[in-house]
């Protein structure tokens, strides 16, 4: 059997490795392929014989194979090392080689985001038969006992802008929609995303970055002041959002570390019954140094 991120073609086939969708660009040459991926994904076209690739500007010029306002992102020529596309949000993108679109029907439709065989524009496009409709998604829709969905998971409010700064985190995006978008980029990377920074201010447009769990530091983005939520969500918003579990482990860590530190000083409080703050105090006045 094939793995579920390997897609057979006729000839060839589109499989995953890690983020990068490879596609065989010689198999639409005998139809088109409709093929859905993340919205974390880059894809790779790659081909043996003499096509170009085509970016359509929409989904009238895909069908209608007009080439007019098509974006020519590699010559006729075999490409076996392949040419790699960024995926760019939530949607549909179109890819066509003018050579034989018409005749052929040589044209590739990605579709991006959602969850694994859910429903989506490639799941029922007219162009692809049956076998030519490929689910290469990762992340599946969790149902519990009584088939009812399991709730995503939970973040939180942690301060205005994520830190460390790390690079603007590991993925940054620009021109998202909402803030509700830029959460749900970091739920398809839920194995690695631990938190998410939602921008549309000063000169961040609408900006979305992700962080690792592995990086994000719930005391350092608490130090960059409260988020800016405002009342389109939109419009001068400036978030940081950490997975709930992050800031419950990282404050668990503090706790323990500042109820060491307390018996180790020389001072009466009990590290049971006395707040962070009260701790703080006894051990700047029973420490010295």
């Amino acid at each position: 059997l094939l793995s579920p991120y390997v897609a057979a073609t006729t000839s060839g086939s589109i499989e995953r490795s890690g983020s990068i969708v490879s596609i065989d660009y010689d198999a639409p040459r005998r139809g088109p392929l409709c093929v859905s991926v993340d919205e974390t994904d880059s894809l790779k076209f790659v081909w043996e014989e003499w096509h170009n690739l085509h970016v359509m500007p929409d989904e009238d010029a895909y069908a209608e194979c007009e080439f007019f306002e098509a974006t020519m992102l590699a010559e006729a020529s075999p490409n076996p090392a392949g040419y790699v596309v960024t995926t760019n949000g939530v949607g549909s993108m179109f890819f066509s080689c003018s050579k034989i679109c018409s005749s052929n029907g040589h044209k590739v439709r990605v579709c991006v985001s959602g969850f694994r065989d859910e429903e989506n524009e490639c799941s029922v496009a007219k162009e692809c038969t049956a076998d030519r409709i490929h689910d290469l998604r990762r992340r599946t829709k969790e149902t519990g006992s009584d088939g009812s969905s399991i709730l995503p998971r939970r973040y939180n409010q942690g301060g205005a802008v994520c830190r460390p700064k790390n690079g603007d985190g590991y993925r940054i995006w620009s021109g998202i929609d909402t803030p509700k978008s830029c959460e749900e980029k970091c739920e398809v990377d839920a194995s690695k995303c631990g938190a998410w920074e939602f921008e549309n201010h000063n000169a961040d447009n609408r900006e979305c970055e992700l962080h690792e769990k592995s990086v994000i530091s719930v005391e350092e983005t608490k130090a960059m002041g409260k988020c800016q939520i405002t009342e389109d969500d939109v419009l001068g918003y400036k978030c940081c959002w950490i997975l709930q579990e992050i800031i419950d482990a990282q404050e668990v860590t503090n706790d323990e570390f500042l109820k060491d530190a307390v018996k180790n000083t020389t001072g009466t409080l009990d590290p049971v019954e006395v707040t962070n703050d009260e701790i703080l105090k006894n051990l700047a006045t029973n420490t010295s140094g």
